[in-house]
């Protein structure tokens, strides 16, 4: 299974605080095949002339292509608050979200990561403004469903930790894609958010339950209590099983880390962590042993 990792040349954080324009290159030399890149959820990008912005995402599909490595998935825009969203809020989201889209197609990107749409902020799990929240997220998706068709863009709906939130659990998340109906309309399973959520929720049959609707993962660890992004194995997920439910549902996609990074190192330290990174991904994912 192909191994990817969350970077970009651009910005002040993680790989490219270090390496710039050659942080490819140093994925490749890493042993990383694949990128998860972030650009398209960022303001500063997303308000650009548009001209500039495919100026700039273009160049970074060519430094992914010149590393050989390929930008696999992106991240859309995010808007969540403890409050109910205005309908200017929710709008102004969905805008964004589309020139997300068109930056997929810069980037060379198949999948762009949605997060689930919170129109009644983050607490309305068992309350009557739930099944607001369910029918506004299956209208929001097949809007953006059809505006991503033209350009060749699957939307992978996000599982989220938020024990408060009605859509946050593996089978709620599926639920809401199976309603939208629309082939462009997948899952994003986020592992250590479903641990995050809840202890009592293993990730191997939470998987099951969505079956091959998963086409991205998120790959981090943590300890049950909160989304950490810690390394794949510091932490309670049963990777055994997470490898046993991929192969049960044809998962055919990348094993794809979203990590928390560390800061303030110098740049062995930060390089010696990318290595340590890929090695304990690929042992999980293809058995490589020591």
């Amino acid at each position: 299974m192909r191994i990817g990792l969350n970077a970009a040349t651009m910005g002040s954080a993680g790989c490219a605080k270090y390496w710039g324009e050659n942080t490819y290159k140093k994925m490749k030399e890493f042993g990383y095949s694949c990128v998860d890149n972030g650009l398209p959820s960022r303001n500063d990008i997303l308000g650009m002339d548009p001209e500039e912005r495919k100026k700039l995402l273009t160049r970074e599909r060519e430094l992914a292509e010149e590393a050989g490595l390929r930008i696999h998935q992106a991240h859309g825009p995010v808007l969540s608050m403890e409050r109910a969203l205005t309908e200017e809020e929710n709008a102004g989201l969905l805008e964004k979200i589309k020139i997300a889209i068109e930056c997929c197609t810069y980037l060379g990107c198949e999948y762009l990561v949605v997060h689930p749409f919170m129109p009644n902020g983050w607490s309305d799990r068992g309350t009557e403004i739930a099944k607001d929240t369910f029918e506004k997220n299956v209208a929001y998706l097949r809007e953006l469903s059809d505006y991503a068709k033209p350009y060749g863009v699957t939307l992978c709906y996000e599982t989220m930790p938020c024990i408060g939130f009605c859509i946050s659990t593996p089978e709620e998340v599926a639920e809401v894609v199976r309603a939208v109906d629309r082939d462009n309309v997948k899952i994003c399973l986020d592992i250590g958010h479903v641990t995050a959520f809840s202890r009592r929720l293993d990730v191997g049959p939470e998987m099951r339950k969505c079956g091959d609707l998963i086409k991205v993962l998120h790959v981090h660890d943590n300890y049950g209590s909160t989304d950490q992004h810690n390394l794949p194995g510091m932490g309670m997920i049963k990777w055994w099983d997470v490898m046993a439910a991929l192969r049960e549902i044809n998962f055919d996609g990348v094993f794809s880390l979203e990590l928390n990074f560390p800061n303030g190192f110098a740049e062995p330290i930060m390089e010696q962590y990318c290595r340590l990174a890929f090695n304990m991904a690929n042992e999980i994912a293809n058995g490589v042993k020591a």
